[in-house]
């Protein structure tokens, strides 16, 4: 199905980010009836958010085409983040020349958050890049996100002996990641 260019291409790019906005709105909307006391209805806004991200799912994967291999995805976040940076500088320095100082404080500190996660993002695209997500040329920990079974070596364990969870349940138990 060829979209390029065609009104029914932007209805959905439209479509995504409405949905996308929605699930984000819902699960802000559920964590405020919960801490009101309304556990019954966060957990309708909880359900509804997983609806629309199944939408969201089927346009910007099925439709658009967007969900591409994991080191794709990874470089793709990756430069989102590093987007991401520049423009809450310029919202920064804009709020600053508005007066608003607070909300300048809030991007100065966002940033900080943005650029962890464009590292750990490249960190990350290296790796799968160079095979070397589980594997490192120096004795790390690597912790079983199932379980929290602790492996020392220089490769994670194919299959966790405590679980049997495979290999991309584990983590290296490190400051980077």
């Amino acid at each position: 199905m060829e979209l390029n260019g065609t009104v029914t291409e932007e209805n959905l790019k439209r479509t995504f980010a409405l949905d996308s906005r929605t699930v984000t709105q819902y699960q802000l909307f559920a964590e405020r009836a919960r801490s009101e006391g309304f556990e019954f209805i966060a957990r309708i806004y909880e359900e509804f958010a997983q609806h629309q991200l199944g939408l969201s799912r089927q346009v910007y994967g099925r439709f658009l085409g967007q969900i591409k291999s994991l080191q794709e995805n990874l470089r793709y976040s990756m430069l989102s983040e590093a987007n991401s940076l520049e423009r809450f500088l310029e919202y920064e320095k804009k709020a600053l020349e508005e007066g608003f100082n607070e909300v300048a404080v809030f991007y100065r500190e966002a940033r900080v958050v943005l650029e962890l996660h464009r590292k750990q993002f490249e960190e990350l695209y290296n790796h799968v890049l160079n095979g070397t997500l589980y594997k490192r040329d120096t004795v790390e920990i690597w912790q079983c996100l199932n379980c929290g079974y602790l492996h020392e070596g220089k490769e994670a364990p194919f299959v966790c002996p405590v679980d049997n969870y495979p290999q991309g349940w584990y983590k290296p138990l490190c400051p980077e990641l």
